[in-house]
């Protein structure tokens, strides 16, 4: 594995986050366990095959996969471990921009009382007031909040700030008081392990089904009703820069200007 070890050095001196390079190894892995060749013996035929076999995939995550394999062998071809670059006609597949799961603000609050345990209540309360990643979530720890210094590092490798509003910090002070001792983490599991993200997914699910909601609540849905908030109440430049997005394109895609509200403000126009 000394090419892709390379390589994934050369991606983490362009600053790629960890998340990417965790799935560009994976991906990466994957192809070469498909495939069952060393990469100089690859062939564009051995990569049309492996491509074909992603169907299972959604397309976002194929998009990702050929991606990681494309920059690959692009690596390698630069790097003269490879005389030809099977990788360089390989198309990409076009990303489906599905809705979104837009979960109103006034709705999502409402989860918090149907939260099983004070830990519960702390992690939605800490969602809808930060509009963090499931990975940023649970990388927090104990000492960062504790001493009000909370930095999350972004896809970029940059680094942002979070800061509490007076409410979510009651939540989650209440939830301290019942937090099990262990990891350093300050979301914990019930053993005082830190939380992966498979957890807080089915325990937002628990709470969602506590709360009779049949729309599909995830750590995403969360993210994405806090933007669509910050959007709605502040405009999308404080929303990319809240978020970390480095560009606002990305933020437009959460933004939830809905077509009712819409439709309210040109049915009010007077003339």
């Amino acid at each position: 594995m000394e090419n892709l070890e390379l390589y994934l050095r050369n991606l983490q001196g362009e600053g790629k986050s960890k998340n990417t390079l965790v799935n560009y190894q994976n991906d990466i892995r994957d192809m070469l366990s498909f495939v069952n060749k060393k990469e100089d013996e690859i062939t564009v035929e051995d990569l049309v095959l492996w491509k074909a076999n992603l169907n299972k995939y959604a397309s976002s995550s194929i998009y990702r996969k050929i991606s990681a394999i494309k920059g690959y062998f692009n690596f390698l071809y630069d790097i003269n471990r490879i005389v030809l670059n099977p990788a360089k006609n390989l198309k990409n597949v076009k990303v489906k921009n599905k809705e979104k799961p837009y979960i109103p603000m006034e709705e999502a609050t409402a989860l918090i009382s149907h939260g099983k345990n004070a830990r519960d209540k702390a992690i939605i309360a800490m969602y809808l007031s930060t509009g963090l990643r499931v990975s940023e979530l649970i990388r927090i720890t104990l000492e960062q909040y504790l001493q009000n210094d909370i930095y999350i590092e972004t896809k970029g490798g940059s680094f942002r700030r979070i800061f509490l509003n007076q409410s979510c910090k009651e939540y989650v002070d209440k939830y301290l008081e019942t937090r099990k001792n262990g990891a350093e983490n300050l979301f914990v599991s019930n053993q005082g392990t830190p939380m992966r993200p498979e957890c807080i997914n089915r325990t937002l699910k628990n709470i969602a089904k506590r709360a009779g909601m049949t729309k599909n609540i995830t750590n995403h849905s969360l993210r994405y009703t806090f933007v669509s908030d910050i959007c709605d109440n502040y405009g999308i430049r404080v929303a990319q820069e809240t978020i970390g997005h480095k560009s606002i394109k990305t933020t437009e895609r959460y933004s939830k200007v809905k077509e009712e509200k819409i439709k309210n403000v040109m049915l009010s126009i007077a003339l």
